[in-house]
């Protein structure tokens, strides 16, 4: 069996970064296989819109496998 390490960054539009804890990746329960479901746990953020790359690690913007999210974060 092979196992993978998940990891999670998040970037703003000026280049900042964030880590983001991967809590699962895995078979996303009630879909077809080879469906994957990731739930990361997002730092707290200001309003604003984010990038939220997710890959296997160590994650390196611009390298390797990895897809990209957009996040849109809301006034409290």
């Amino acid at each position: 069996k092979l196992e993978f390490i998940m990891d999670a960054t998040i970037y703003d539009t000026s280049g900042n970064s964030w880590p983001a804890e991967v809590l699962f990746a895995g078979p996303a329960p009630g879909q077809v296989a080879g469906i994957t479901q990731i739930n990361v746990r997002v730092p707290q953020l200001t309003a604003g819109q984010y990038t939220v790359a997710v890959g296997f690690a160590p994650l390196v913007r611009g390298q390797g496998y990895y897809d990209v999210i957009a996040l849109n974060v809301g006034q409290p």
